[in-house]
């Protein structure tokens, strides 16, 4: 069992370097670039455990198009990061004006993807139950999209907030924070999924800015540069370091048992 997760982890490590590998050779879009890093191992994964496909979708989906739908708003908003001005988008149409159609396929792919992993070589529970808090959890967030969207209608100036990578990151790590007080079992799980996925961040970020599949306008408390690549300290943190534990919290609490 463990040699099988060891080889499986590191079909997971190869299909990385080679999609960075294609990625670096190949004039590749933002989109073509998100189904080889988060596509391909989702792929790997479902396949090797069929069973986790339905928890992951409905993650995919609350956490992924919801919620994500919103933190991307008010992020792209006040240009915490742009996809626009080097990036080679399929769909050229945003939602409301703000957010790509390629961006929302790279949340679902990316909360797929870390929901695959963590319920494969973390969560060894095998209960199909879905949580009792999916619903609170799908009805706040289309309140919360509702709200944003309505503001930037009508009161658009209400949603601009400097710093605002760095104000969307700490509310995160402070639900991520609220839901460990709650479940603090959940704390050693969810930092379990942080090594390979800060693996797979740095990579992707630094090919990124490579082939400038996104850049970053905004206002940031610090810079960090990795092999003259530059990119927020915001980033690192919250994105390369602490998204993926974060992610699995949320979907402990809004989708599987919360155990």
């Amino acid at each position: 069992m463990f040699k099988s997760k060891v080889f499986d982890l590191v079909i997971l490590v190869t299909l990385i370097l080679l999609s960075s590998a294609v990625i670096l050779l190949f004039d590749v879009n933002f989109l073509f670039a998100t189904l080889l890093y988060f596509g391909l191992p989702s792929a790997f994964l479902i396949y090797k455990k069929p069973s986790n496909l339905l928890k992951a979708f409905l993650s995919a989906v609350v956490f992924g198009g919801l919620w994500s739908f919103s933190f991307d708003f008010l992020a792209e908003f006040n240009n915490a990061w742009n996809w626009d001005s080097n990036t080679d988008l399929v769909f050229s149409s945003h939602l409301f004006g703000v957010v790509s159609l390629d961006i929302m396929v790279w949340y679902i792919l990316w909360i797929f993807l870390i929901v695959s992993y963590y319920e494969y070589f973390v969560e060894y529970d095998f209960s199909k139950q879905i949580s009792k808090h999916i619903q609170l959890t799908l009805i706040t967030g289309v309140v919360v999209a509702v709200i944003l969207v309505s503001l930037h209608k009508f009161y658009p100036q209400i949603l601009k907030i400097n710093y605002v990578y760095l104000w969307l990151g700490l509310a995160a790590l402070v639900a991520y924070l609220l839901l460990m007080i709650k479940k603090p079992t959940l704390f050693k799980k969810s930092m379990k999924v942080i090594p390979f996925f800060s693996f797979l961040y740095i990579t992707f970020e630094i090919v990124a800015l490579e082939k400038n599949l996104w850049s970053f306008p905004g206002e940031y408390i610090g810079v960090i540069s990795i092999l003259g690549h530059a990119f927020p300290v915001e980033e690192f943190i919250f994105w390369i370091i602490f998204s993926s534990a974060i992610a699995t919290a949320f979907h402990e609490y809004g989708v599987d048992n919360f155990e």
